[in-house]
């Protein structure tokens, strides 16, 4: 687990290697304040060339899923669903992407991951980057995007808690432990009704472009009302770098939303990629989706396009591994959308969400390198095992 204590700010001193910052390969950050990060690797990372899991991922081949692969099941509506691999419009040097393109009438694309619940806490961090080929906002209600869920086993119990995504906002409802019936839940602390609540019309970037898309949920804080609620659930959300919940046009109550069932502890991811249901096969759009990056904690590490992070307009997620310490931690580099030659920042966030400030010992420029490998095209809806 993470440290308790409150960290320090985290500073860094050097990055190494320099001159070889590639794609794929291997850095090591030395500074101090990281705190320490077990396990160090997130509960997720998938850009798909980085799952050993994959034999092969040919061009609108089917993706597998179940034991011994990255997904433990894909989402079906009543007309089906599938998710393919996509390698003909890359996502920078991430050459092959997920998609619903070829998932039929349904054009339900999307993961699930109801079980693990050996990763329960009391904090969520979700980062995926989205290419929408059609206007979201022209799609029914029950179009999600995903949907972040509390302590369940695939709903079966009706007791439950769950966050969900969709083209009109984000909004959420629990399945009531009495009547097993779902009821909506209100954001306002002082308010004990089932309406079902959306915090904000939704704004999801630009389309057919890659977006970044971010979710902070954090269960750990005191209720306001503690009459009503035991505990608050705080909502943060960015779409590309930039803050748009809470805002001040889209305000939070005290910090922190909250709803009846937060005794439950954040488990589980319940969808991620195109969930999408009933609605007019002309209102689902084409989502290719990458890049998707889950764990239990704030502590990450990203290099962004600015030397302040908040105003950064495009910030790369790296993947962890082996060693996070507080002085030191090593990363897979990760160029996503950067070109060969950028010139970058690279920050370190601790477990209590504080961040280095930029130096010359935080830059980096990176040096080429080739892009992710990829297998040979199939006919679309190949299923490839």
């Amino acid at each position: 687990m993470l440290s308790e204590f409150v960290l320090a700010a985290p500073s860094v001193s050097t990055i190494t290697p320099v001159t070889t910052f590639s794609h794929g390969l291997s850095a090591t950050v030395s500074g101090a304040g990281f705190g320490v990060k077990q396990p160090v690797a997130p509960i997720q990372s998938d850009y798909i060339t980085n799952q050993s899991a994959y034999i092969s991922t040919p061009n609108g081949g089917s993706v597998p899923v179940g034991a011994g692969y990255v997904w433990n099941r894909k989402m079906q509506s009543v007309n089906g669903g599938d998710v393919f691999f996509r390698t003909d419009d890359p996502r920078g040097k991430q050459a092959v992407v997920y998609t619903n393109e070829w998932s039929g009438d349904a054009r339900t694309g999307a993961f699930t991951d109801f079980d693990r619940k050996n990763v329960c806490g009391d904090k969520m961090y979700l980062s995926w980057w989205m290419k929408p080929y059609g206007d979201l906002k022209n799609a029914a209600i029950s179009n999600k995007l995903t949907r972040l869920v509390w302590d369940i086993d695939d709903r079966s119990d009706r007791n439950y808690v769950e966050y969900v995504w969709n083209p009109f906002g984000f909004g959420g409802f629990s399945g009531d432990i009495d009547s097993g019936a779902e009821k909506g839940i209100s954001f306002n602390p002082n308010d004990s009704s089932n309406i079902f609540a959306y915090l904000w019309w939704e704004d999801f970037g630009v389309y057919n472009a890659w977006n970044r898309q971010e979710v902070v949920l954090d269960n750990s804080h005191p209720s306001p009302n503690i009459t009503l609620y035991p505990y608050a659930t705080s909502i943060n959300i960015w779409t590309n770098n930039a803050k748009f919940f809470p805002s001040t046009q889209y305000p939070t109550w005290v910090d922190a939303p909250v709803f009846r069932g937060s005794l439950y502890p954040i488990c589980n991811l319940g969808s991620i990629g195109a969930d999408f249901s009933n609605t007019p096969p002309e209102e689902q759009p084409i989502v290719d989706f990458v890049d998707i990056y889950w764990d239990n904690t704030v502590a990450r590490v990203e290099i962004c396009n600015n030397q302040i992070k908040n105003d950064a307009t495009h910030c790369e997620i790296q993947t962890p591994h082996t060693t996070w310490s507080d002085g030191t931690l090593q990363i897979t580099i990760n160029q996503g959308l950067f070109v060969d030659g950028a010139t970058a920042y690279l920050f370190v966030m601790n477990a209590d969400g504080s961040i280095n400030s930029t130096t010359a010992n935080s830059t980096v420029t990176f040096s080429g390198g080739s892009s992710d490998i990829i297998a040979p095209s199939a006919p679309g809806g190949l299923n490839v095992m």
